[in-house]
C-alpha cells in the first residue's frame, strides 16, 4: 500500500536528519507498507509539478522507519 498525507507538492520546509539540516524539503510525506513478501519494488516520482527545485546532487530520499521523525534516523539519506 502506498499513499501520502495530501500536503500540496509545492509546500517546503526543513528537516533535521541526524544533525544535518535538509533544506528546502518537500513537506509531503508518503507512507508505504507491505503485506507478506512482495519482492522487488520500483518506484518513480515525477517532480515536474514541483517547479524551481533542483534535481540531482541536491535531491535526497529521507526514510523514517520508526515514525518519529528524522532526528534519530537509522538510514542515511539517499542521494541522486
Amino acid at each position: 500500500m502506498l499513499g501520502h498525507d495530501n500536503t500540496p507538492i509545492s509546500d517546503t520546509g526543513s528537516s533535521d536528519v541526524d544533525g544535518t539540516i535538509i533544506q528546502p524539503r518537500l513537506t509531503r510525506v508518503w507512507g508505504v507498507s507491505e503485506s507478506g513478501e512482495v519482492g522487488t519494488v520500483s518506484l518513480s516520482i515525477d517532480y515536474s509539478g514541483v517547479g524551481g527545485y533542483p534535481v540531482g546532487a541536491s535531491l535526497r530520499l529521507l526514510i523514517d522507519r520508526d515514525g518519529d521523525g528524522f532526528a534519530d534516523n537509522d538510514i542515511t539519506p539517499i542521494s541522486g
